[in-house]
């Protein structure tokens, strides 16, 4: 078969004779032809490149649409074989069709045109719910880093979630073993996976649409959400290993870290087939030394192995984004080289008020919409930047796999073309700094203005940022329904000022996403991130969650889209038996913002009066000192103590012996979870996070009483007032000094239990007692304690009191207390 040439109209209307085929007599062709020219079963050998086959499926499929929408036939294909119409036929020796006849006029009226005509003239379309299929590659830049999944940008306000386990063979391995709590491979501990050691906001990379459905949520249809993958063999599932060409762009996933570089695996089935990374080619803003295995990179080829096996990598964005060096697409062997993500050059071939059609190779259909194609920004006409006929360079950012022709989005914007974070107004191009830190999401911006109308799609605003506006959805212009939209008339034609407030920032578009709706403006939160930790929120019980055990907690909506978790312990001050009753579905309600975490959507609530009329906000160790008080409920109790809860990350410990001037043998049995204490801190460490608090009296401890207590020595005797009596103890307060000391029961005298308790009934609060003696000072659980046991006192008297264990020697003859009996022993207590 000879080349395929394009006939003419004067030559597809010419009649020409019929030929049989014979055949040839000529010699075979020389050996290295037949190499490299593949047989076809009916004989004969194709020169036409892998691009011309694609064209001729494109035709054929052309052909059975047209048949089946007119219910005529094709016209005949364009492209024909001039010298040998027999292989079309293969051996039958059937002769040729005749000429086409003139086609008859159509009945049908004029105004209307075939669907597959249609379809033939390229129409200008962004990328939008409806045409983001399973199946889509898109190109998204990293907009957020959660704990289980990371939220990319997507063209046209769209945003795609990547959960953790679609990211790379290793990195779900190492998922698996977390969840399932194994060891790593070296034998140690598996730690628990912190994505941003494996993705950076404003990352570039290829993403293949997993799903696009709606979440359910109370049994409405909710909202669309856009399931993502980046492994390399969904993301370079079209490529072959003849498709790898340079200055093409391939999604590659870390194998192994080497001394000089990484080996990355490209997706193929082919396991030979891999690519290499050097260090020097990973970025300046990456450390190499801290790449982990199965992290993913959007990468430039930049060099081919001679065998083909071996693919030369760069993930360094300063290269891959540098278009005036060459890093882009003119040619490739066939159209499927051409992913979103790579940068080609582009013949224009026609303008419009929507957007840019071009054409890559001649063949491939690329568009440019009216935001990427720099119009919405920019506030210009495109024909007085672009004309037809020019050639233009621009990044792939989508594909529409329902749509044949081939078809794939372009974007002519200078940040995603330089595949930088963000558009800036500065001379440099870019900047450093977000557009949102100018213009914080949430911000209410008094006066936009209307800069351009797009009918039946949005507004353009200015915002008061240089170089960057905003846009405004058709349905985001007012809380009723907007029909259409006109330049010079309305409420809303160029020019006219309106409230607005902020409510997104797309990173692939250069836009801010921008509301006009009252009810948005008059919004208390637009996100989590708007919620402050400590912040008073009023709020409806959206429902009550119900287990075996009964109600485990409450869901709370604050705003639209924004629901907030009271715990069961935070219900109420105390023990609520039936909360149903209390909390109906509907019911307006206050709370109190506990902690807040943006990174999991989560937002705990409490609804103790205690805390949301408490004025004390412990919500960071570091802005806390020692002697401060606060309100705190504790959520955890142990033999040694109790875990006290504040407001976002922060907790404190209270010892048991913090706990009461009495001694406390089990805080179980004197406090409960969910219990709201007042405490005060003693200590706190903010490089370890950690603080001690203590429920005591604080003016046990001053400084005064401090140096009183120092000068009491072991075995003095001393005097007090009852100031509380216990059930198997009082406590005093010593004359002098006000500090506090406890008297045990059990040291009333030298007799029995029954003798000692009769003692005890004799005490009364406020009595006087006399000639005690200091038993224990230590800072222990009985910071003081004191004894009024004959046998003691007549020991301190006659300096035969035990106070240090150099006092023992063996053969000594010493006055002690019983602390405890095993069946094992009896255990003596001194005075120490």
């Amino acid at each position: 078969m000879a080349p395929v040439k394009r006939k003419t109209a004067s030559q597809t209307d010419s009649t020409r004779p019929t030929k049989k085929y014979k055949p040839s007599t000529a010699g075979p062709p020389a050996a290295p032809l037949r190499q490299e020219e593949p047989s076809f079963p009916r004989g004969g050998a194709s020169v036409l490149t892998p691009l011309e086959h694609k064209q001729i499926q494109i035709q054929a499929r052309e052909d059975v649409l047209f048949e089946q929408e007119t219910g005529r036939k094709a016209p005949k294909n364009d492209f024909v074989d001039e010298e040998d119409h027999s292989d079309s036929f293969g051996d039958t020796g059937r002769p040729l069709p005749k000429a086409s006849k003139k086609p008859k006029p159509s009945t049908k009226p004029s105004g209307v045109k075939p669907k597959l005509e249609q379809e033939k003239s390229v129409r200008i379309e962004g990328l939008s719910y409806k045409r983001l299929v399973p199946g889509s590659l898109v190109l998204g830049q990293v907009s957020q880093i959660n704990r289980y999944d990371v939220a990319l940008s997507l063209p046209n306000n769209l945003t795609g979630y990547l959960p953790v386990t679609s990211v790379s063979d290793t990195l779900t391995a190492k998922a698996k073993r977390v969840a399932e709590g194994e060891g790593s491979d070296d034998g140690s501990q598996e730690q628990d996976i912190d994505l941003t050691s494996y993705f950076f906001v404003g990352q570039y990379l290829r993403a293949y649409v997993v799903s696009t459905e709606r979440e359910a949520i109370a049994g409405n249809k909710g909202k669309r959400h856009i399931e993502l993958s980046v492994r390399p063999e969904l993301a370079n599932s079209s490529l072959k290993k003849t498709d790898l060409v340079i200055n093409s762009m391939v999604q590659a996933s870390v194998r192994s870290v080497e001394d000089h570089g990484l080996i990355m695996d490209l997706g193929f089935e082919d396991d030979a087939v891999r690519g290499f990374m050097s260090s020097k080619e990973i970025g300046k803003s990456i450390d190499f030394s801290r790449v982990p295995k199965g992290a993913v990179f959007l990468c430039l080829i930049t060099g081919i192995g001679s065998n083909g096996n071996v693919v030369k990598l760069s993930a360094d964005t300063e290269k891959a984004g540098n278009l005036k060096k060459g890093n882009f697409l003119t040619d490739a062997p066939t159209i499927d080289c051409y992913l979103p993500g790579t940068a080609v050059e582009i013949l224009i071939s026609d303008i419009t008020k929507s957007g840019i059609i071009g054409k890559a190779m001649g063949v491939l259909d690329l568009t440019a919409d009216l935001i990427h194609s720099g119009a919405a920004a920019s506030g210009k006409a495109l024909d007085t930047k672009y004309h037809v006929g020019d050639k233009i360079k621009g990044r792939i950012i989508c594909s529409f796999p329902d749509i044949q022709p081939t078809k794939l989005g372009l974007s002519l914007l200078e940040h995603v073309t330089s595949l930088k974070m963000h558009p800036t107004s500065s001379k440099s191009g870019y900047e450093a700094t977000s557009p949102t830190s100018i213009l914080p999401v949430s911000t209410i911006v008094p006066e936009a203005r209307v800069a351009k109308i797009e009918p039946g799609v949005g507004l353009l605003v200015d915002i008061g940022v240089k170089g960057i506006r905003g846009f405004v959805h058709i349905s985001r212009i007012a809380d009723g329904k907007i029909e259409d939209l006109a330049q010079d008339t309305g409420p809303y034609k160029v020019g006219t000022v309106h409230k607005a407030r902020v409510i997104g920032y797309n990173s692939m578009d250069g836009l801010f996403i921008v509301s006009l709706e009252p009810k948005v403006i008059a919004q208390p939160f637009l996100s989590i991130d708007d919620v402050q930790v400590g912040q008073i929120v009023k709020g409806t019980v959206e429902r009550l969650l119900l287990k075996e055990t009964g109600i485990t907690g409450i869901i709370v909506s604050l705003a639209e889209g924004i629901t907030g978790l009271v715990p069961e312990i935070h219900f109420s001050d105390i023990h609520l038996q039936h909360p149903e009753r209390k909390f109906k579905e509907g019911a307006s309600i206050t709370a109190r913002v506990l902690s807040t975490s943006p990174a999991e959507r989560q937002l705990r609530l409490t609804l103790k009066k205690t805390l949301i009329h408490s004025e004390e906000i412990w919500k960071s160790y570091d802005d806390l000192e020692p002697g401060v008080e606060a309100p705190g409920t504790i959520i955890k109790i142990i033999s040694s103590g109790a875990i006290v809860q504040f407001y976002g990350p922060v907790r404190g410990f209270l010892p048991v012996s913090e706990m009461s001037e009495s001694y406390i043998e089990d805080p179980k049995n004197h406090f409960r979870s969910g219990q709201v204490v007042k405490v005060r801190l003693v200590s706190v460490d903010p490089t370890e996070n950690r603080m001690i608090v203590s429920c005591k009296d604080p003016s046990v401890f001053g400084a005064m009483q401090q140096e009183q207590l120092d000068s009491l020595a072991v075995g003095s005797t001393v005097r007090g007032t009852v100031s509380e009596k216990a059930n198997d103890e009082v406590v005093l307060e010593l004359e002098g000094s006000k500090l506090k000391a406890l008297l045990s029961f059990e040291h009333l005298t030298d007799g029995s239990a029954s003798k000692s308790s009769t003692a005890a009934r004799k005490i009364r609060v406020g009595q006087e007692l006399k000639d005690l003696m200091v038993l224990n000072k230590a800072m222990g659980r009985r910071p003081l304690q004191l004894t009024c046991k004959p046998s003691l006192m007549k020991a301190a008297q006659s300096e035969k009191l035990v106070k240090h264990l150099g006092d023992l020697h063996e053969g000594l003859e010493v006055d002690g207390f019983v602390n405890n009996t095993t069946s094992d022993g009896v255990f003596v207590e001194f005075a120490n």
